[in-house]
């Protein structure tokens, strides 16, 4: 009755797990919850029917879980963990070899997995096909996650811990099971998905708040930036208003071909006047460019010092003169 009751709460743990990233996926739509909440499920049932909690769970009449429906929970919940490591630990972004050899790693366990559902191999000669392929696979999963961490993904750090915590519950019920430990453990599967779901789900809350973190920097940047424009306009208002100032100075006085005008332009001609003031035709001295040059007439408000500005860059934007 007591390992039922312990068994129990362990199964509650990673369904409470499971609810809790399914809900964050309701509300943040990040995949990566959606993946682990799908791990949790399903690597929980797998859990179930390797210690026969499942199995005691079943009518009367079930006698037996097949190996095919073992085979299909580990295959299905395997691919979600590559899925859910590769969104944390952003392979695809920051190590796209790693992620695409996750991948491949998956398909041929998939490849085998479906050779021994169609009944070309048994399950024990399954297994032996599927060791070279798992171990390392495991494996990887440890040394990329403290590689990440390495690179300074603090998120990494719980993926450690978790893959850490579970490989020690794991081994302790495979040699509770062959009989080489003197105490038995027979909830260490139950405790080692427990304790994967509980730390993914830290994994998770740390991959939130780091990105928190960067929007905050982001936000803090663009408000930067935003001063830096609105001082950047101003000060361009500035000279163009003094320029403005400058050019209206000039009027209302007409002036003649040959005279100079901020020793920058000689007048060729007058070309004609208007309600702000009169155009002519100019010679930039620097370079015998001929231009149009337009000066105030009069008295301006802001509306109109608005619109003169607005040809003013009309007329910059043209190639062609006048």
């Amino acid at each position: 009755r007591v390992y039922a009751t312990e068994v129990a709460l362990l199964d509650g743990a990673i369904l409470a797990m499971a609810l809790y990233n399914a809900l964050l996926f309701w509300f943040v739509r990040d995949r990566a919850y959606l993946h682990n909440a799908a791990y949790t499920v399903v690597g929980g049932i797998y859990v179930s029917c390797l210690d026969g909690s499942l199995l005691d769970a079943m009518p009367a009449r079930v006698e037996t879980i097949p190996h095919s429906a073992n085979t299909i929970l580990a295959l299905v919940a395997w691919w979600f963990v590559v899925l859910f490591l590769g969104r944390v630990l952003e392979l695809r972004r920051t190590h796209p070899r790693i992620h695409r050899a996750f991948l491949v790693s998956m398909i041929m366990m998939s490849v085998i997995a479906l050779v021994y559902l169609v009944g070309a191999v048994d399950y024990l000669q399954m297994n032996l096909l599927l060791m070279p392929v798992v171990t390392p696979l495991v494996f990887s999963w440890v040394i990329v996650s403290a590689f990440r961490w390495w690179e300074g993904a603090r998120t990494a750090f719980w993926l450690v811990l978790a893959w850490s915590a579970y490989t020690t519950f794991a081994s302790i019920a495979i040699l509770s099971i062959r009989g080489s430990l003197s105490f038995s453990m027979g909830m260490a599967p139950q405790m080692a998905m427990a304790t994967e779901a509980i730390l993914f789900s830290i994994a998770l809350a740390e991959d939130a708040r780091t990105r928190n973190r960067e929007l905050a920097r982001m936000h803090r940047e663009g408000e930067v930036l935003n001063q830096e424009l609105k001082r950047q306009i101003a000060d361009r208002a500035g000279q163009l208003a003094a320029a403005i100032a400058r050019l209206s100075s000039v009027g209302p006085r007409v002036l003649a071909a040959g005279d100079i005008v901020e020793e920058r332009y000689r007048v060729i001609e007058r070309l004609g006047a208007g309600g702000m003031g009169i155009v002519y035709r100019v010679e930039r001295i620097a370079d015998g460019r001929q231009l149009a040059l337009k000066i105030l007439t009069g008295v301006a408000d802001r509306d109109g010092l608005a619109r003169f500005a607005r040809e003013a860059q009309v007329a910059a934007d043209r190639k062609s003169v006048g």
